[in-house]
């Protein structure tokens, strides 16, 4: 009955007063005071009720989990709706643009995912839902060329750009946006090409933390020029603004392991398992970028590093009365004496036994 009554909604058969009642009466408590924003699943295979009915799961329950006022339905035409309800215009675009990118990254239903215009009280439902569908391509264009962006392409340029492979990345946009402007599109599917590909590059900048909000802005803005090379170039100084905080963050990030595997060493270092293989394992980093750690953050390399730790503190150990060598051998983590005192006559020019002996008589 829900399905029904949405429905209703969405072709905009409603009768106020009788109809708030019936909403009610079924779990539906819309608001006629609140903001609508309705979108529509438009699926190239329109009769596999297999995938409709996973994105129905889908969005269902990832809504659910972020407390957005989200109802989904089934339309005769076999297209999934979403309508969307809350206070503001604005909140429901960014919901929208949310479910959107949701959608992309969750969804292997190849549906093409279109957002009506926010409007408000019951009556914006079926308002939204014709903007929603006058955004989707008409029956005569599907079967024209469509925007050219497939699946392995995109994962090819989220991967390239989370390394930081600023050229790879820009000769795949080069591409793409060759394949697409040789296929003659209507304006409508150009515009819907470059949006395919920019909610890509948005969504790997959010995922670094980059302030996206003013960029989709702007790049709603460039769309609409008749320059059809302008909304690609925009992607392209796009693309290096991603790879510039890419860097920016694995600098950071590197900066942070060295200063944590230092930290580490001055800790441990009377551990007798430490070892270069060790670090490696624990900071997932190879063997060599250890030894490069520390001759950088200390001139000298690491087992050398070690040695100084331990045998500074056997000399504390020695200061303070201690005179069984193989004893502050061990609490200083060598399990060979030998090791020790090889280690302590090549950084103090002199053997334990010596040591201990001068500071004796020295006192």
């Amino acid at each position: 009955m829900q399905s029904n009554l949405l429905n209703r909604l969405l072709q905009g058969l409603f009768e106020q007063d009788a109809g708030m009642e019936e909403l009610a009466r079924f779990g539906l408590p819309l608001d006629n005071g609140m903001q609508f924003l309705t979108a529509v699943l438009d699926y190239p295979e329109p009769d596999d009720k297999g995938k409709r009915a996973y994105d129905y799961l889908l969005l269902s329950e990832w809504g659910k989990e972020r407390g957005f006022r989200a109802y989904l339905t089934e339309t005769p035409d076999r297209k999934l709706v979403l309508i969307l309800e809350a206070e503001s215009a604005d909140a429901l675009m960014e919901q929208a643009n949310q479910y959107k990118s949701f959608y992309w990254q969750n969804s292997n239903a190849g549906a093409d995912f279109f957002s009506g215009l926010p409007y408000k009280g019951l009556i914006g439902i079926s308002k939204s839902y014709f903007t929603a569908k006058e955004r989707a391509p008409s029956p005569q264009l599907q079967r024209q060329e469509r925007a050219y962006y497939p699946i392995d392409w995109e994962v090819q340029l989220i991967n390239q750009l989370r390394l930081n492979q600023e050229e790879v990345a820009l000769r795949i946009l080069g591409e793409l946006k060759k394949k697409n402007i040789a296929r003659h599109l209507s304006d409508g599917e150009n515009r819907r090409a470059v949006s395919l590909v920019m909610e890509t590059l948005l969504r790997v900048g959010s995922d670094m933390g980059m302030e996206i909000a003013p960029v989709r802005s702007e790049f709603r803005s460039v769309l609409m020029s008749e320059d059809i090379g302008w909304p690609w170039e925009y992607m392209a100084n796009f693309i290096h603004l991603i790879c510039k905080q890419s860097a920016l963050d694995r600098s950071e990030a590197a900066k942070e392991t060295e200063r944590a595997l230092v930290a580490y060493v001055d800790e441990h270092y009377c551990d007798p398992c430490l070892s270069q293989q060790e670090l490696a394992d624990i900071f997932h980093i190879s063997r060599s970028m250890v030894s490069k750690v520390f001759k950088k953050t200390a001139k000298i390399n690491f087992l050398d590093y070690l040695h100084l730790l331990r045998v500074q503190k056997a000399k504390k150990l020695f200061e303070e009365g201690e005179t069984d060598v193989m004893k502050v051998a061990e609490k200083t983590g060598y399990t060979s004496e030998i090791t020790f005192k090889r280690a302590f006559l090549r950084i103090e020019s002199v053997t334990p036994r010596k040591y201990i002996k001068k500071l004796k008589s020295s006192q």
